[in-house]
């Protein structure tokens, strides 16, 4: 019996499938918050005042609208941010989010990223 080319790319589709899959659920979802929190503070160095809710750390958090332990995806649904003492609601989250796109938009903001790359230093 011989293999034709087809079902070698069917059988490489299925193991890349099976790998991403595989990475991807490779982690708890307390494993990945804290890997994206705690373990991210301890990697560079600043888990002195970050990483972690504790007394005396700087609290800049996120406020999610559901729970990521049920489904890492709700991460992406953030309801409000504190940051560098401020709170930023849904609101003030929606509107720096059609400024930055408007920004992407704009030729002038493009010519100037184009000339900070190419000009000569």
């Amino acid at each position: 019996m011989t293999i034709t080319k087809l079902q070698k790319r069917l059988v490489n589709r299925r193991e890349k499938q099976r790998t991403a899959r595989g990475l991807y659920n490779s982690l708890s979802n307390v494993d990945a918050l804290k890997s994206a929190t705690y373990n991210a503070a301890e990697y560079y160095d600043i888990s002195k005042d970050y990483g972690s809710i504790e007394v005396g750390k700087i609290a800049d958090c996120i406020f999610l609208v559901k729970n990521p332990l049920e489904d890492f995806k709700n991460t992406q649904i953030i309801n409000a941010v504190y940051y560098k003492n401020r709170l930023y609601n849904s609101e003030d989250l929606k509107q720096m989010k059609a400024f930055v796109k408007s920004q992407a938009k704009s030729f002038g903001i493009t010519c100037k990223f184009i000339w900070n790359v190419i000009k000569p230093k």
